[in-house]
């Protein structure tokens, strides 16, 4: 079985004007950084760093953009394998690939395990499910967004 938890497609015109909005947010960016290392200068303090202070704001504005409107997730249940792939625009990475025997419980609880894997842009509240699987000896924990149709797939092969 193969899902894919997709983002909603903006129209044409809509992302037209989402990327307007960028651009001016842009310039914007630039004419306050601007003024406000005249206004620093003025005040006799050094103002060199300020336009690493915008390339920061842009650098952490992209990986934003990138992480909450561009990436997408793919489960599939293949035999007795589950891989989750992410996409990035159209680039696929394959990010994890579990054996169903290795996997040591399932559900919607979350469970007691510090450092959990996050397969999905869905929030903790929305619904997601946790797994908990052995890998090189040791307990691991990661929370997807699957349908229920897919969960009980998994539960029903991990028998």
């Amino acid at each position: 079985m193969k899902e894919r938890l997709s983002r909603k497609k903006l129209s044409t015109w809509l992302g037209i004007l989402a990327i307007l909005g960028l651009l001016i947010g842009v310039v914007l960016l630039a004419a306050i950084i601007y003024v406000a290392a005249d206004a620093m200068k003025a005040a006799g303090i050094n103002t060199t760093f300020m336009q690493y202070v915008e390339y920061v704001i842009l650098i952490v504005a992209g990986i934003l953009i990138v992480r909450h409107w561009m990436t997408e997730y793919e489960y599939h249940l293949i035999d007795d394998e589950l891989i989750i792939d992410r996409y990035v625009g159209r680039n696929p990475r394959n990010l994890l690939r579990i054996k169903l025997s290795s996997i040591v419980s399932v559900g919607k609880q979350e469970p007691n395990i510090k450092k959990k894997d996050r397969f999905t842009f869905r929030s903790k509240s929305k619904g997601v499910a946790y797994i908990v699987y052995k890998q090189n000896g040791e307990q691991k924990c990661m929370y997807f967004s699957p349908s229920t149709e897919l969960l009980s797939l998994i539960e029903e092969r991990r028998r």
